[in-house]
């Protein structure tokens, strides 16, 4: 599958990620995923072009998924069939425009990588909830968002078998704020296992 990532004036972007899932998969089989906010099960980087290419997809019916520190999509297909030995191209181009984002590097105490579910929770001086973020931590143990909310804000990241980490931060219009690498403690008593995110985490 081929396409083209671009912003409201044509020009190519460089960097964002197109991933695709299937439509419908069965079963705890070799056609079953979770998609919890990762790439995809099949993903590309666009060049400095914005031009990708989505190699060794099976055929089927493919939703598309966007994702990309600093950009959000305005526009595009939403999916895509794919017909074995074709090259298919996405109907149209994806448009994207530039927003606020954040970035993290999660390890441990030993300073290994962190894996998981993250929670970020911005809160005002009253204590009140602004706004909430969540996602996947990469293997790297990176993490990625957009939109997070403009102004100076109690931040609290919580990450499964984790104590929380809380740190002040001011986050400004349309700029990326860099909470660095942060270090988490192991909550005592937490087993391991496989953590489903759900709308109150």
């Amino acid at each position: 599958v081929t396409g083209r990532v671009v912003t409201a004036g044509g020009m190519g972007v460089e960097g964002v990620t197109i991933g695709l899932n299937p439509v419908s998969g069965g079963g705890f089989g070799d056609t079953m995923y979770f998609d919890m906010g990762g790439k995809g099960k099949y993903s590309a980087t666009t060049d400095v072009g914005g031009n990708f290419t989505i190699e060794g997809i099976p055929e089927g019916r493919y939703k598309f998924k966007l994702s990309g520190s600093g950009y959000r999509q305005v526009s595009g297909p939403t999916e895509v069939d794919v017909k074995t030995g074709l090259v298919t191209n996405a109907s149209t181009d994806f448009q994207v425009a530039v927003t606020s984002s954040m970035g993290a590097a999660f390890v441990d105490a030993e300073g290994k990588p962190v894996r998981g579910w993250a929670t970020i929770k911005f809160s005002d001086d009253s204590g009140k909830l602004i706004k909430q973020l969540q996602g996947s931590i990469s293997k790297e143990g990176t993490f990625e968002q957009n939109d997070p909310p403009a102004g100076s804000f109690d931040v609290e990241i919580r990450v499964w078998g984790y104590k929380p980490y809380k740190v002040r931060a001011t986050l400004l219009e349309g700029q990326r704020y860099d909470f660095g690498t942060v270090t988490l403690e192991a909550e005592e008593g937490v087993s391991e296992g496989v953590y489903f995110p759900g709308s109150d985490d």
